[in-house]
């Protein structure tokens, strides 16, 4: 049994598109593994910004040569149909068998080494895998490459301990069995020999590839950080996900809200840190925000990250004058005057204005025993 270790190595793949990359990969391995007649006991896969990783554990080194019999159209069938099954199955007429008047083929399949299988599986991998959006890129000598979420910079093969060594003409590369660190603390290569050596010299080089362990390390840290000041981090289970697929290496900085800022709404003020900038809200003992933000660097500064901070509040400080600037905006104009513009909008030609419709679902709420102020305490609530 032995070990085969890919990794992808290309430019930042979009953090809602790792996961299920991750889980794709996986299983067009498993699928064209099984199909080759390559037994094994399980495909782990690995993904981060800058790289998509697969292990194959306990993968024979062998095919087993196969015999299999096919059966095939009647005797005396259509010409097209005979030769077409002829095609299909890769024989002879005369080496058929003719039986209960059908035509059967025996098929047989020559043991085969599995470096040799792998090559064609690892290419069928850069037509298979589907992302939401792709792009091409030039190669050195001009063509257009494969398609792929990002462009490829090198791919790590490595089967048995050995590099398993092949070119990839649709990407411009020839695999080997290097990688690359972390792209600022260690963008040195590293030369690996098997998934063991691989996350282990990649820890080194500043490089987490388990995407729930960056999770881990990301609210752990957030979290120490705002303990010491008597404060918590509020939980946000989609925005630590989608940090994580962010950062290679990530280390958590707290940084401070300025005071003329903390008079805006609640929801304005933790929308405009997470939705623009991911950055995580932290809270006070009652659950009201407090005048500080959490954030992931990607990087460590000389300075324990002070010059990082200060760039992460002027930027929000611009976000959140921005976001001052149309709240003083809207609160100008009463609820009441934008109810009174539904006169104005065509609902459905037919069917009347949006106050037209307005007006029939509260008598359809009232029909039902449903309150307008207990459908604005539901609204609210929901919010």
């Amino acid at each position: 049994m032995a070990e085969f270790l890919l990794e992808i190595f290309c430019e930042e793949i979009p953090a809602r598109m790792q996961m299920r990359g991750a889980d794709d990969l996986k299983k067009i391995l498993e699928d064209d593994l099984k199909n080759r007649g390559l037994s094994f006991s399980c495909v782990d896969t690995y993904v981060t910004p800058r790289r998509l990783v697969a292990v194959v554990k306990d993968l024979i080194k062998a095919t087993m040569g196969t015999t299999e019999e096919r059966r095939g159209p009647k005797v005396g069938a259509p010409e097209g149909a005979i030769q077409g099954f002829l095609k299909s199955a890769g024989v002879t007429l005369d080496s058929c068998e003719q039986r209960d008047g059908y035509y059967y083929a025996r098929i047989e399949t020559k043991p085969q080494q599995t470096q040799d299988v792998l090559p064609e599986i690892i290419q069928t991998i850069f037509t298979k895998l589907s992302w939401p959006k792709s792009m091409f890129w030039a190669l050195e000598d001009g063509t257009k490459s494969q398609s792929w979420v990002r462009p490829v910079r090198s791919v790590l093969s490595v089967f048995d301990g050995h590099p398993l060594s092949f070119d990839l003409p649709m990407l411009g590369l020839r695999t080997a069995d290097k990688t690359q660190g972390h792209r600022f603390l260690k963008p040195d290569v590293i030369e690996v020999s098997s998934f063991a050596d691989y996350k282990a010299t990649l820890e080194k080089a500043f490089v987490i590839i388990d995407h729930p362990t960056r999770q881990t390390l990301i609210w752990e840290g957030l979290e120490a950080l705002a303990h010491q000041k008597g404060l918590t981090i509020r939980p946000d289970e989609g925005l630590l996900q989608e940090v994580a697929g962010l950062v290679e290496y990530p280390v958590p900085l707290l940084g401070h809200i300025d005071a003329q800022f903390m008079a805006l709404p609640q929801a304005v003020l933790s929308t405009s840190m997470r939705v623009h900038q991911k950055y995580f809200t932290v809270t006070d003992k009652q659950g009201k925000i407090a005048p500080y933000f959490g954030v992931i660097a990607n990087t460590k500064g000389a300075d324990g990250g002070v010059k990082m901070i200060t760039g992460y509040e002027r930027v929000l400080r611009a976000r959140l004058s921005d976001a001052t600037f149309f709240f003083e905006q809207d609160v100008k104009v009463p609820l009441e005057d934008f109810a009174n513009r539904l006169t104005t909008i065509i609902f459905q030609a037919r069917l009347g204005t949006l106050t037209q419709k307005s007006a029939r679902l509260k008598i359809l709420m009232m029909s039902q025993g449903i309150t307008e102020e207990e459908t604005r305490a539901a609204t609210h609530a929901k919010d």
